[in-house]
């Protein structure tokens, strides 16, 4: 089966209905691994769509909705995927070089372990 791999650090994708073929799997582009899928959804596929449609009905509100598959990483709500996310963002970035090397390596190490060296907010886990 063919495969379509995202980019770092995508780990959410909602293309148009029919993008992808049914038997195509889609990679995380954090993790590589399958996302789960959820086929001819119907609604806003932004946060800025949602807030335009709000408290509107009718075809005012259907203008901001779309038909759409929607495809998610199974670990997006990990610690150690939101962390490796943030890394990637991070890395992205900077202006220094060297940090984002630091910053990518980390993040690799912590999609290898599927272990958070770090909790959401404040919380670091010993070493």
């Amino acid at each position: 089966m063919e495969s379509h791999k995202l980019e770092p650090p995508q780990s959410r994708y909602m293309p148009d209905v029919g993008t992808h073929e049914h038997d195509q799997d889609v990679l995380c582009g954090l993790c590589e691994s399958p996302m789960d899928v959820a086929f001819n959804r119907f609604g806003p596929r932004s946060s800025a769509a949602a807030m335009a449609a709000s408290g509107k009905t009718g075809p005012e509100a259907n203008k901001w909705k779309r038909h759409y598959d929607q495809y998610e990483c199974p670990f997006i709500n990990e610690d150690w995927h939101h962390q490796a996310s943030m890394l990637y963002r991070e890395a992205e970035a900077t202006a220094s070089a060297k940090l984002a090397g630091a910053l990518i390596e980390e993040a690799i190490d912590l999609i290898h372990t599927k272990v958070a060296t770090k909790k959401r907010g404040y919380e670091v886990t010993p070493t």
